[in-house]
C-alpha cells in the first residue's frame, strides 16, 4: 500500500508517485465515481474545472485546492441545466470557454449534433464562454459564428494570445477535424482548418495549444489501432510538422482530453484505463467502489516538450 502522504501528495498535485509513470489524478474526488474528463486549471493551480457525467447528464464542475487537498468538486456556477463539457481556462483565468448543447436562444430545445454519421439529439455542441467577475462567473454567451461554423463544436483550448483551437465535425458527419480562429481583442477571425495530414476517414480531435502557439497536442485514431492516441505537432514556417506518436507512458490505452501545464511540466488526459491493483484487495475493491471501476478518469504524467522537438 502507497502511503498516506504519498497518496494525498497525488491528491493536491505536488511530487508524483512515480516518477515518469503516468497516474490517476485525485483518486476518489476529481477522478470519482462518475465519468471524469478534460480537467483545466487556473493559472495558479487552486481551482480545478473538469466534465463529470454518466451517460446522459453531465456538467462542469469545480475544486478548490485548500490544505487538505481537493475540496469535494460542485456543479459549477453556469452549468448544471445543459450537457455542458470541456472547459478551457484562459492564460491569465479571466475567463471559460466551453463546449454545451444548450441552445442560442431561450426556450428552445438543445441543440442536436450530427457526427459518426448520424443525427445525434440533443448532443450538439457550440463553444460558450464565461467572464471571471467579482463575485465569481458571468452568464454564458455564446461565440459568434465563426467560431461555431457546424452544430458539432467540441474540446477548446486557449492559446496565450487568445486565439482558440476547437474540433468540429465534417459536414458528412464522419470524421471531425480541428481548427483555429485568431484572436483580436473579444473578436474573433473565420475559423480555419488544421491540416495535419491524417489519412482518410480519421479524426484528429482534443486540441491542446502551447500557450505560446509553437507546438499542439491532440488525439487522433490515425494509427492502425483504431484507438485514440496522443500526437504532438509543431509549428513551423509552412504549417504543421508531421505529427508524432507520444510514447507509451501517455499512450496507455485509447485516451483523450488532453491539458497542458506547462509550468509543472504535466500533460493530463483521460482514459478509461483501470490503475494497476495495490496488493491489498480491499483496498483495491474500496477503489472500485468509488473510482476505479473502467469509467474515465483524469490522469498525469510529467512531460517535457524539448524531449519532442527533435
Amino acid at each position: 500500500m502507497l502511503s498516506h502522504s504519498l497518496l494525498l501528495s497525488a491528491a493536491i498535485g505536488l511530487t508524483p508517485i512515480v516518477p515518469d509513470a503516468a497516474q490517476v489524478f485525485a483518486p476518489g474526488v476529481i477522478s470519482a465515481g462518475a465519468s471524469d474528463a478534460a480537467l483545466t486549471l487556473s493559472p495558479d493551480g487552486t481551482e480545478a474545472f473538469f466534465e463529470r457525467g454518466n451517460g446522459q447528464s453531465y456538467a462542469i464542475m469545480q475544486s478548490r485546492l485548500t490544505k487538505s487537498g481537493w475540496s469535494q468538486p460542485k456543479v459549477a456556477p453556469f452549468s448544471g441545466t445543459w450537457v455542458d463539457l470541456e472547459s478551457a481556462m484562459s492564460a491569465d483565468g479571466s475567463y471559460l470557454v466551453f463546449s454545451s448543447n444548450r441552445p442560442a436562444k431561450i426556450g428552445d430545445k438543445p441543440i442536436d449534433g450530427f457526427f459518426y454519421g448520424k443525427l445525434q439529439v440533443a448532443k450538439g455542441g457550440a463553444l460558450w464562454r464565461v467572464n471571471r467577475t467579482d463575485t465569481g462567473w458571468s452568464k454564458p454567451f455564446r461565440l459568434p459564428s465563426t467560431i461555431n461554423i457546424s452544430n458539432s463544436i467540441y474540446e477548446p483550448s486557449i492559446a496565450g494570445n487568445g486565439d482558440i483551437y476547437f474540433q468540429s465535425a465534417d459536414e458528412d458527419g464522419k470524421a471531425f477535424h480541428l481548427y483555429f480562429v485568431r484572436a483580436f481583442g473579444d473578436q474573433y477571425t473565420k475559423a480555419e482548418l488544421i491540416d495535419l495530414n491524417g489519412p482518410a476517414g480519421s479524426s484528429d480531435m482534443d486540441p491542446a495549444i502551447a500557450r505560446d502557439g509553437s507546438y499542439l497536442v491532440f488525439s487522433s485514431n490515425r494509427d492502425s489501432t483504431g484507438d485514440h492516441h496522443l500526437y504532438i505537432a509543431f509549428k513551423t514556417s509552412t504549417g504543421w510538422s508531421a505529427p508524432k506518436l507520444l510514447g507509451p507512458d501517455v499512450n496507455i490505452s485509447s485516451v483523450g482530453d488532453p491539458r497542458l501545464d506547462e509550468k509543472n511540466h504535466r500533460l493530463y488526459f483521460s482514459t478509461r484505463k483501470l490503475a494497476p491493483p495495490s496488493g491489498d484487495t480491499q483496498a483495491d475493491l474500496d477503489d472500485a467502489a468509488h473510482w476505479n471501476n473502467g469509467l474515465s478518469n483524469i490522469w498525469f504524467v510529467h512531460f517535457d516538450v524539448d524531449n519532442w522537438r527533435i
